[in-house]
């Protein structure tokens, strides 16, 4: 049979099409492979040609997933640093589950590992017309939702990820605003809303009164939490009678039992972050000295003592116990720049904690702690008070005299220091308060502690030591570490650095802090 050629060509071009498919597809699953390969997504989501779209940088760097953490945080013990990393993350928020830690930003939202701190997956906004991004966790299920800032154009966008892995569940056009950056993990207690009356009635958001606290306590800035029967409420003294009203030393916890009804209220440090986590809360203190009952007129103890502290308290029994955390990067407290936990959250035996740098900028330090022993003093890192030494015998060559503000001890957590600050007078006039600022269990405990700190001006004084130019009338200050002691210098009515006089009598401190420890 004759077919005319015509006929035989057609199924030829209808063939074609496929062919060339089947060619691009082929490049665009090449192109897809290289970017799995590499761990990274690129993906923009557009509604039509009038606006630009909504584009996002996702990938994984790591396993997508880690072993669930089992369990409550840890009880009160010394503390030791699992690990730290420095990440950036401009506004950060926090959020932390069994399985993932959580670093929300204004570009977008990371996955940290809990285990090892290292980064699982990340999804960022790649448009540089993008507005901030709303973030709600609701479930298995973390939120986002994305839009454009002002005097833009384009859609609003709703993603929803799996917070485990960092996987995409799905896209689409959102339908209403999230409101606040709501991420609740679920190492995080529950948060609870109480009301509080004049004469100190606590009723819960059902308005049923489920215990008392004194009369003037009001709630601060930290919302309160529940665990189990307890509800933890963070407070302060605001009566009118109160003779700290004004001050801030006059921070509170109150722990109510709300199937007893009983209620207790502890005195606490200056409060820095909070959360709950089975029988236990946990509140970083502004450091280990804070809220001592030392009078606000002595800030050259209650200031000197480096680092952070960490009120741990039974709820069961309303007992608490001081510990000093382990430095972690912008953790160690010094003067002129001071930098303190902003976040904390406990599950699986550790503690999890972020702090801002103190040199400013977007950088943040995310750190783990867990509990290495229970070895006392606490609240001196299981160092004895008898190995800190006596500043007014540091320099036998220069006169000396205990500060006046000094009370001659400082007690935390029940234990005693000796004095720790003495004020000397050198040949040129000046005077020089030197303060013991710390002693850590180990020379590599106290060098960790002095890395911590903000960089300075190097100064020859002990195995390390630096130099920070005082502001607003106050003197120059040098912090020192002699093996494991930490020995802070202030140089009154001198924003320069120290003059010979001065350096001479830092020289001989040291020295003799050489002799007494080699």
């Amino acid at each position: 049979m004759n077919v005319p050629a015509r006929h035989l060509q057609a199924p030829t071009r209808r063939l074609q099409a496929p062919t060339r498919r089947r060619q691009v597809m082929t490049t665009v699953l090449a192109v897809l492979t290289v970017a799995c390969a590499a761990g990274l997504s690129l993906f923009a989501t557009g509604y039509g040609d009038d606006g630009p779209s909504l584009a996002a940088e996702h990938g994984t760097s790591g396993p997508s997933r880690s072993p669930a953490l089992s369990g409550p945080g840890p009880g009160a013990g010394n503390l030791t640093a699992d690990w730290s990393t420095t990440l950036i993350a401009d506004r950060p928020w926090f959020a932390a589950r069994q399985d993932v830690l959580l670093v929300g930003s204004s570009s977008g939202i990371d996955g940290y590992d809990p285990h090892t701190g290292t980064r699982r997956w990340y999804f960022h906004t790649s448009s540089p017309d993008a507005k901030d991004w709303s973030y709600r966790m609701s479930g298995p299920v973390l939120t986002i939702d994305r839009g454009y800032a002002h005097g833009t154009s384009g859609p609003d966008l709703r993603t929803a990820l799996d917070p485990s892995s960092g996987r995409v569940l799905w896209n689409k056009l959102r339908s209403e605003q999230l409101r606040g950056n709501s991420a609740l993990g679920n190492l995080e207690s529950a948060p609870y809303t109480p009301s509080i009356s004049a004469k100190g009635e606590v009723s819960g958001p059902d308005w049923h009164t489920i215990g008392r606290v004194p009369a003037g306590f009001g709630t601060n800035r930290f919302q309160a939490r529940v665990s189990g029967d307890y509800v933890v409420i963070p407070g302060e003294d605001t009566s009118e009678k109160s003779p700290g009203k004004g001050t801030t030393d006059q921070h509170y916890l109150a722990v109510i039992n709300t199937r007893t009804r009983k209620s207790r209220v502890l005195r606490t440090g200056i409060p820095r972050a909070f959360t709950v986590s089975g029988t236990h809360a946990y509140l970083v203190t502004g450091n280990v000295g804070s809220g001592t009952g030392l009078p606000m007129a002595s800030p050259t103890i209650e200031a000197a003592l480096l680092p952070a502290g960490l009120d741990v308290i039974d709820l069961t029994t309303a007992k608490s116990r001081r510990l000093p955390l382990p430095v972690l990067g912008g953790n160690a407290v010094a003067s002129p720049t001071q930098s303190y936990p902003q976040w904390i959250a406990a599950g699986g035996g550790h503690l999890f904690l972020a702090s801002m740098s103190q040199q400013g900028g977007s950088r943040v330090q995310l750190s783990s702690v867990s509990v290495s022993d229970a070895k006392e003093p606490l609240a001196l890192g299981g160092v004895r008070p008898s190995d800190w030494p006596d500043p007014c015998r540091l320099a036998p060559h220069h006169s000396s005299a205990p500060n006046e503000t000094d009370p001659g001890h400082l007690t935390i957590d029940g234990t005693t220091l000796p004095r720790v600050g003495c004020t000397y007078k050198v040949a040129s006039g000046e005077t020089v308060n030197v303060t013991v600022g710390w002693v850590a269990a180990s020379d590599r405990a106290a060098h960790q502690l002095f890395s911590g700190l903000p960089a300075g001006q190097p100064q020859n004084v002990g195995d390390e030591s630096a130099t920070y130019p005082g502001s607003n009338g106050a003197g120059a200050r040098t912090i020192a570490r002699v093996g494991r002691t930490v020995v802070i210098f202030l140089v009154n009515h001198r924003p320069s650095p120290p003059d010979a006089a001065s350096q001479s009598l830092m020289t001989e401190v040291a020295a003799t802090l050489r002799t007494a420890n080699p």
